[in-house]
């Protein structure tokens, strides 16, 4: 979980040029006055800012909260320009003032501390590795499976646990939302295993892998789900009948799959670097791909379905023009495997989770890390990120068996 950060910063008395009058106790502010407090505070913010020399201020918002007499508070929520470990948090800070010879000047120093509304939150509850996180398509639900081998479904809004879904598996390495919010999937062990999200009870189990299922998607019509395995085999299976349709052969084990946005194609990435797009109505093979120096841990499609994004244990993420059918740029920056990558909904970002513990954000048009969530200082490995259906939140699964949960813009 990333730390609230609070900065003090210790600065000499701040005269500032906003006039101000003694005024009556509990009267009521005038426009001027209102206008001028606003200055004042601007003013010791843009000073502090000057003399910390660590904070660039990117945007604020300064409401005046209280005046009374020759004393007033200002509430100041601001954006920072190189806050590297969440650009798109607000922090915020009273900042109070007082009035002496007729000008108004800092009274006390402010500190800066993250705004509630924007901390990330964490969802404690597992009690092994979170392997994977999915949100629901309504984005009011969150998923995670866990080595403990149980699935947790999470209200979004409130973080509380709406149900816990056990699995018969030792472990439980993949879940999928199906798109239309009836069903989710868990892959462990051999088998997947379905759930009726209106009952809460057991659909059905997926018999027919010879090794652990590493991962488990849903076509975007959610009449099929796909399994990839550590047997090599991608399998397709119908979801209302639990009957399988195609084995998909494939060169390794097959660590991440992913269907394309409109259902044509699956993706599917492999330990030994290939990666292999199926046409999902011939089952045929279309195109070979290869994330060169290591396997392929995790992939995605971007939103149009024109780029995929692949994850390796090379410590590199590859982004693939489909359309000209080849590399468009490989991305540098993490210090361990890349676990995880996802786009957000409208495909300008891509965000990377690594064992180094790090979560990233990159430029999709530049190939640019814009931003690091978290540093990974704290060594927690990454397992999993994705983003809510509506790119407002950014949610990730970590080794120490937390969710968490950042508000992005």
């Amino acid at each position: 979980m990333m730390r609230r950060p609070l900065i003090l910063v210790t600065f000499l008395t701040i005269i500032l040029l906003a006039a101000c009058g003694s005024g009556a106790a509990n009267a009521p502010a005038s426009r001027q006055e209102l206008t001028n407090l606003q200055a004042a505070a601007q003013a010791v913010l843009v000073a502090w800012a000057e003399q910390s020399g660590t904070i660039a201020i990117k945007d604020a918002n300064y409401q005046v909260v209280s005046m009374d007499g020759n004393a007033a508070t200002v509430h100041v929520s601001v954006r920072l320009q190189d806050c590297v470990e969440a650009p798109w948090l607000t922090y915020e800070t009273d900042i109070f003032l007082r009035c002496a010879d007729g000008q108004w000047q800092a009274n006390g120093e402010p500190e800066l501390e993250l705004g509630a509304a924007y901390q990330p939150r964490t969802f404690i509850g597992h009690t092994g590795c979170v392997s994977s996180v999915a949100f629901s398509g309504d984005g009011r639900t969150l998923a995670s499976g866990s080595d403990d081998a149980t699935v947790k479904l999470w209200e979004v809004e409130s973080g509380r646990v709406l149900s816990t879904l056990r699995d018969e598996e030792p472990r439980v390495c993949s879940v999928a939302f199906s798109p239309d919010g009836s069903v989710v999937a868990a892959g462990g062990g051999n088998s997947i295993t379905l759930w009726d999200l209106t009952t809460g009870r057991e659909l059905r189990k997926l018999l027919g892998h010879l090794d652990l299922v590493f991962t488990v998607a849903f076509s975007p019509n959610s009449k099929l789900v796909a399994s990839g395995s550590g047997d090599a085999s991608v399998r397709i299976w119908d979801v209302a009948s639990g009957r399988q349709l195609e084995n998909l052969s494939n060169p390794a084990v097959v660590r991440a799959i992913a269907f394309s946005p409109d259902g044509r194609t699956l993706a599917a990435g492999c330990r030994d670097g290939t990666i292999e797009l199926w046409d999902v109505a011939s089952q045929e093979q279309v195109r070979t791909l290869h994330h060169l120096g290591g396997a392929v841990l995790s992939l995605a499609f971007s939103p149009d379905g024109t780029m995929l994004a692949t994850g390796g244990s090379d410590r590199t993420i590859q982004l693939w023009n489909l359309a000209e059918r080849g590399q468009l740029r490989s991305l540098s920056g993490h210090t361990d495997w890349v676990t995880s990558v996802a786009f957000s909904s409208d495909g300008k970002i891509l965000a990377s989770g690594s064992r180094d513990g790090a979560i990233k954000l990159w430029s999709v048009a530049t190939g640019r890390s814009v931003r690091d969530v978290c540093t990974g200082a704290d060594g927690n490995a990454v397992r999993s990120v994705t983003f809510s259906p509506d790119g407002q939140q950014l949610a990730c699964g970590r080794a120490d068996g937390t969710v968490t949960l950042w508000k992005v813009e």
